[in-house]
């Protein structure tokens, strides 16, 4: 899992919305030892992931999923299917 850590108002303000360095090494880091990789992205708003996503085998956007993230792992170990579309695009 990737992304930000839980936060509210000011203490979520960023100047970049870009994935964190060691987040990206250690997705890359996984990726060079052969392993499929599938990224469980969590985060409050939509970051910037196209420089990246071309190289991850799957993407799961759980958002941040507070105390409970059953969901999350429904969908991991198959008891749900995951469906939906965005109704704006994802940011380039």
């Amino acid at each position: 899992m990737i992304g930000e850590p839980p936060y509210s108002e000011k203490q979520g303000d960023r100047d970049e919305l870009n994935l964190e360095q060691e987040d990206i090494e250690t997705i890359n880091r996984v990726r060079n030892q052969g392993v499929p990789v599938v990224v469980i992205l969590l985060s409050g708003r939509p970051l910037i992931i196209e420089p990246e996503i071309k190289n991850w085998d799957a993407l799961i956007a759980a958002w941040l999923p507070g105390a409970e993230a059953q969901g999350i792992a429904d969908v991991l170990f198959g008891d749900y299917k995951p469906s939906g579309k965005l109704p704006h695009t994802w940011p380039r």
